[in-house]
């Protein structure tokens, strides 16, 4: 479905350059689920005028300075962790996108339901500096949601930016959630922003990518249609997350602009520190989970015609919460608990 990105981990992310050291057998990227993440160093730059860096893996990449701006994200710690520590699947997704964003690649991080992938790129946004303008995706999403809103202030008509179009002007990280929900005639209209920096806006400027403005200003600088050409900000990219099997079908065209990356599930009871009594009831917990499931598996169309609830799809992380519940009302039963 997607064009996989596979990228040595003992790699420049620059160039793309093997370490020599991985010849001597060093685990690779995809061989972290049982070999232990590098952990999240932050470094102080040396020369004049450097700021923060982080390293993960071989990987560094600075942060920006943008000084204290609302737009950039702080991320609370995931209900349940250890405060101060990150899951070693975090940390290869986070050591995966700075080798993009060093590469100036959009990406795309497929993973289960729930909070974690949105939590995964506002984290990176935060550890890194980097402001977010934020587009919700739904079936009901238009063209006037993605380029240009027609508004009145003042007794005049006005066409006022929308998330897309201000991140590729500032240099912002476009996070698009929910991708697979938008009808089909709505995402080919970010096609040519994603592959181009190109986008024709209402108000008749022109957004286009910054080589090229500069040189079709050089050669046309005195018409008035160059005037309208603007150029996107170098540092802009896009972030964009969903679920693989689920919802409409993305066109190759646009699917194909994005380095994909699947987020595997972390083992939840690695990271729970609970009594045995607790235990035993989330493994009920999770009996019943797995029971509501294969019934829901069985006959999905049977019980949306008689009218019954269909069983959502359990998020990552959600049994943290159900061991949370349970440690607060002990009476409550386990199945309760996960609805």
């Amino acid at each position: 479905m997607f064009d996989w990105d596979v990228m040595d981990s003992n790699a420049d992310p620059a160039t793309g350059a093997a370490d020599p050291a991985a010849a001597d057998g060093e685990p690779s990227a995809r061989e972290t689920a049982v070999v232990p993440t590098p952990p999240l160093r932050r470094r102080r730059g040396g020369g004049e005028g450097s700021g923060r860096r982080f390293e993960i893996g071989g990987v560094t990449l600075a942060a920006a300075e943008v000084g204290a701006s609302v737009l950039v994200p702080t991320v609370p710690a995931v209900r349940g962790a250890v405060a101060g520590e990150a899951a070693g699947a975090e940390l290869e997704t986070l050591r995966w996108m700075m080798q993009k964003a060093t590469l100036r690649q959009d990406m795309f991080l497929l993973g289960p339901p729930g909070p974690t992938l949105r939590h995964l790129a506002l984290r990176f946004c935060e550890l890194f500096g980097r402001e977010v303008e934020y587009v919700g995706i739904t079936r009901d999403t238009n063209e006037a949601d993605l380029k240009q809103r027609r508004e009145i202030r003042d007794g005049r008509v006005e066409y006022v930016d929308q998330p897309p179009v201000r991140a590729a002007l500032a240099g912002r990280v476009l996070i698009l959630e929910g991708i697979e929900k938008a009808e089909r005639n709505v995402l080919p209209l970010l096609n040519n922003l994603l592959e181009n920096r190109e986008m024709q806006l209402e108000d008749r400027r022109f957004l286009l990518a910054p080589e090229r403005a500069a040189q079709l200003r050089q050669e046309h600088g005195g018409e008035a249609w160059a005037e309208q050409l603007v150029p996107v900000h170098e540092d802009f990219i896009v972030v964009a997350l969903g679920m693989p099997g689920r919802g409409n079908p993305l066109d190759p065209p646009l699917r194909s602009r994005f380095s994909a990356f699947l987020v595997q599930p972390a083992a939840p009871v690695g990271g729970l520190a609970v009594p045995p009594p607790l235990a035993e009831k989330l493994c009920q917990a999770a009996k019943a989970l797995q029971s509501l499931a294969a019934e829901a598996a069985d006959a999905p169309r049977a019980a949306a015609t008689a009218g019954q609830p269909a069983l959502l799809a359990f998020p990552e992380g959600g049994l943290r919460g159900v061991a949370r519940l349970l440690e607060l009302f002990p009476g409550l039963a386990p199945v309760q608990a996960i609805r």
